[in-house]
Parts: structure tokens; sequence; C-alpha cells
């Protein structure tokens, strides 16, 4: 049989707990305590049993109630084991109050899961048409609901066409139907909003809208999507992920159309508006061509042909000037050519003079420059080792390194001496 060492078990226990996962666990709280560092502590148990709980302050955000002693919760989380302190702990992902109905729980559950993943995003929702001329239901078509859309988008607006996709709205398999419904919207394209819902009932009879095939579709559809399920207090998965929730189906058809005499009203006051514009336009416009009226190039239009060729003539008179100031510079350097030869000649003889005398400047630099260079190199190579080494003198090295006291050097030590015509290996007795 083999003996375990406590550590030993420790890890093997861990090991069952990470292959157990997450689980949900019932039962009532005792001892509550908030750290001040944000974390919650509380012991769950029932009639046989208890363990401990920690909800870490990173999680808080996910409880929305403060948790009360001695009363019944659900909770979810995955358990562990501290080996030094050789207990067990569940530490809390989500935490729900007890009896809040398996349906409840699957509503909850599906709520998180999918604003994780970002359906319920604002900056994923549709803007709704402003003027929806051609509207898809899904929905029954036994149900009050869509008497109460038809009739009221009718009442509303009138030129409005409605298209009914009918639809189960509750049972088995009603959520597929509905999700149907709205592939096929899309896939038709002729629809220019989609209303999606029903009339209410029990949780049990909303639930298709709360299943996640629903949700999924009204995310991928293309076409804007009022969800319309239910009461005022009544939310489904389908109102957060749709881009406009109705409190009830009447609603919806408020919220698609808008009011045939309120946009009647719209067009008669922007009519008048256009017309008050338009009136204050042509006085201004009136004014404008009374004031141009009275200028007088339009009593004497000949005037401006006068004033416009009075332009042509001293431009005329100005480029001819510029033309004949050119070539009379132009005939004057010719003649100045012509007369004075000579010039050229002494303009020659003094360019090679400045230039038999550029180099000889340069010459007598160059020659200064060189035996500047020579003194640097012989009092450089004055200054240098090798100097030493040629007056006779000799350096000592050890390991590489100059040795500049005789101190420095212990018995036994070798080391390199150089010469001026080379180097001699050497040791210090």
């Amino acid at each position: 049989m083999k003996v375990l060492t406590v550590s030993e078990l420790a890890k093997n226990i861990n090991y069952l707990l990470e292959n157990l996962g997450e689980v949900w666990v019932e039962g009532e709280t005792s001892n509550v305590r908030y750290s001040s560092l944000g974390h919650i502590y509380f012991t769950l148990k029932d009639e046989d049993a208890q363990i401990e709980c920690v909800i870490f302050r990173g999680r808080r955000s996910r409880i929305q109630f403060r948790i009360e002693e001695g009363k019944k919760y659900r909770l979810r989380g995955s358990v562990e084991f501290w080996a030094k302190g050789g207990r067990l702990s569940i530490i809390v992902e989500e935490m729900l109050p007890y009896g809040i109905g398996e349906l409840a729980l699957k509503f909850e559950l599906l709520k998180k899961k999918l604003d994780k993943e970002g359906l319920f995003d604002p900056a994923h929702k549709k803007p709704l048409p402003k003027y929806p001329l051609v509207i898809g239901i899904v929905t029954s078509r036994e149900g009050a609901a869509l008497r109460d859309m038809v009739r009221n988008l009718r009442n509303r607006f009138p030129p409005v066409r409605i298209i009914l996709r009918p639809s189960l709205v509750q049972g088995d398999n009603a959520a597929e139907d509905i999700a149907k419904g709205i592939e096929e919207f899309n896939e038709y394209g002729g629809v220019d909003l989609i209303i999606v819902g029903r009339g209410g009932g029990s949780l049990e009879d909303l639930w298709p809208f709360n299943e996640e095939i629903v949700a999924r579709a009204i995310f991928n559809s293309k076409i804007p999507i009022i969800s319309a399920v239910g009461h005022e207090t009544d939310f489904s998965i389908s109102d957060f992920v749709a881009d406009r929730r109705a409190a009830t189906p009447t609603e919806a058809a408020v919220i698609a159309v808008r009011n045939a005499d309120e946009i009647l009203n719209e067009a008669y006051q922007m009519e008048k508006r256009m017309h008050a514009l338009i009136k204050r336009r042509l006085a201004i416009i009136s004014s404008r061509l009374i004031e141009m009226e009275k200028r007088r190039v339009f009593k004497d239009p000949m005037l401006l042909v006068e004033k416009k060729s009075l332009a042509i003539d001293h431009n005329i008179s100005m480029i001819i000037e510029k033309m004949r100031r050119r070539l009379n510079r132009e005939w004057s350097r010719i003649n100045g050519l012509r007369v004075r030869p000579p010039s050229l000649d002494m303009h020659k003889q003094r360019i090679e003079q400045f230039i038999q005398k550029m180099n000889g400047d340069l010459k007598h630099r160059l020659s200064y420059l060189n035996s500047r260079i020579d003194g640097l190199n012989r009092q450089l190579f004055s200054l240098s080792p090798e100097s030493i080494l040629f007056r006779g003198y000799t350096l000592v090295f050890r390991d590489g390194e100059l040795i500049k006291d005789g101190n420095a050097l212990n018995k036994d030590d070798k080391i390199k001496i150089r010469f001026r015509d080379g180097e001699r290996n050497a040791r210090v007795e």
C-alpha cells in the first residue's frame, strides 16, 4: 500500500476538484462578512453540512443585491482546496436568491452569456427608418396582438404596407419558427422594418422569445427589428437584443410609424417656411437688381467698352515702351563691344595676373603646412613611448598591464620586457 504525504494528498484533492469543474449549490447563509478589501466571506449550509464561500472584489459587480444573514441562495462557482489551511471553499462566480425558479434561472444565465458576447451592446443597434413603407410582422395569425398592430399601423399611417409571416409564439417549436421568420424576411429583403412579438402571458408562454436561437436571429438581422413581447412589465431576451423594445404590441405600432396627421402638419409648416424663405430671397434679389439698374454702366453700356479699350491701349503702349528700352540696351552693348576691343585684352591680362598670384599664394601656403605637419610629427614621436625605447629604456608588462612601480612585482611573476627591436619573456627572482 502506497503511503502519501499530506502535500501529495492535497495535490490529489485539487486534481479531483479541477475535474469537478463549476457547480451550482444552494443553501442558507451565515457569518456574512464584508472585508475592507472588498471581498465577501460567508458560510453556505443546510441541515447536514456547511462550506466556506468567498466572492472576490472583482466579481462583486455581478451580485446585484446585498447578501443577508440566514437567507437561502443559489450560487455558481468552483470548489478550491486550500492546502495550508486544510479547508475547502467555493469561489463564487454568480449568485441568485433561492426560489427564483428554473426558467428564471435559465433566463439570467442566457442573459449574462449574451451580454458578455456583446449582443446587447448599443453599438450594434440599427436605427429605425423614419418613414417605413413596408413593415414585416412575425407573430401568430390568430393572436390579438396582430389585430392591435395592424389597426394602429393603418390608423397612424394609412399608406403603410403590412406583410405577415405567421409564426408559432409558444410551445416547443415556437422559437425555431420565430427565428426562421426573421431569416425569411432578410432573404426576401422587401421590408423596411420587422416587428417580432405577441401578447401577454406567463413566463412559460413567453419563453420562446427567451431562447438563444431567437436572440441570434434578431442580432444577425440586417433589417431593423422592434421587439414587442407581452405587457409593460414583461422583459424578454429579444427585448435586449432588438434594435428597439416596445412595451406592448400596440406601442410597437406607435414606434414603427409616425402619425400621418403629424407628418402632414410638419409638411405644411415646412411649406410655409419655404415660401417665407423664397419670398425673402426674391426681395433681396429684387433690391440688388434695382441698385444695379441705377449704375451708370447700365444706362450707358458703351462706357464699359470705352474703359476696356483705354486699358488695352495703355497695355499696348507699355509693351512697346518696354521692347524699345530693351532694344536700346542690346544695341548699346553691341556698339560697346565694337568700339572698345582693347578693354577686353586689358581684362584678360588682369585675370591672368590674378591666376598667377593665386598659384603662388597656394604653393607658399602648402609649403608652410607641410613643414608644420613635419614639426608636429617629430613632437608627437618625442612624446610617445616608442621614443623612450630608442633611447635605451624598456617597458615591463605583467598580464598585459604596464608595471610602473617595482614594488608591484612579486617573486616568480611572469613578465614581458619590451625593447626597441622586440619583446622578451622573463620571470622575477
